[in-house]
């Protein structure tokens, strides 16, 4: 539920600016992914909102994504090589685990 909300309200948002959204299931497979995002660069995309399969197999789309110049906004699961996202929207869940253990 978590992922569809988050999905549905970037496509609310996009819709209202009036650019295109494009949604692509990686199926939790890395290469999956990988395949998903050079495909997405060769369409144009602009911004890519990401909750990475492999937060280190992802290294090299994240470089393919800034030669490209896509901006990249990291989601949930932390990618390795934080330089090359824009910004990165999640929890600490390690700080979480230690507040329910409390």
């Amino acid at each position: 539920p978590f992922y569809k909300a988050l999905e549905n309200s970037i496509k609310e948002e996009a819709d209202r600016a009036g650019d295109t959204f494009i949604s692509k299931d990686s199926k939790g497979d890395a290469n999956i992914q990988a395949a998903n995002i050079a495909e997405m660069i060769q369409e144009g995309i602009n911004v890519l909102v990401l909750t990475p399969v492999d937060n280190e197999a992802i290294t090299e789309s994240l470089k393919a994504l800034k030669e490209a110049k896509v901006k990249v906004i990291n989601v949930d699961s932390k990618v390795k090589e934080t330089k090359y996202v824009e910004a990165f929207i999640g929890s600490d869940n390690d700080k979480a685990g230690e507040l329910l253990a409390e």
